[in-house]
């Protein structure tokens, strides 16, 4: 599990967030195990979301996005692209936690499986 610890990722989580550490705290709703279907293991756990938080985030998206049509567009490219860097840097971990949670092989998550 270091691949979470590396990722900045809890064993367990909760389902939504809105924006920053605006976490959505619903506990009461149960939770979702994550499976490596390889082995069985937990991966992580997550909680499920309510209504209410689904409702809250449908709310706030729409304002938000009133906002982001009025950026203009080099900075909103300026935004898009930093956050493809952060996932660049992370790319060989993140492919790591995604060969996990699917039960495959590193080198077909990272796009290198040849047939």
């Amino acid at each position: 599990m270091d691949i979470l610890k590396e990722l900045g990722i809890d064993k367990i989580n909760y389902g939504s967030c809105f924006g920053g550490e605006n976490w959505n705290k619903t506990e009461n709703e149960g939770s979702i195990d994550s499976i490596n279907p390889s082995n069985g293991e937990v991966i992580g756990k997550i909680f499920k979301c309510s209504e209410n938080d689904y409702n809250q985030i449908i709310s706030k998206s729409n304002n938000i996005l009133k906002e982001w049509k009025m950026t203009p567009a080099p900075i909103r490219g300026q935004l898009i692209l930093k956050m493809t860097n952060a996932l660049r840097e992370k790319k060989d971990l993140l492919g790591s936690l995604v060969a996990m949670e699917m039960g495959k092989i590193k080198a077909e998550v990272m796009g290198k499986f040849k047939k």
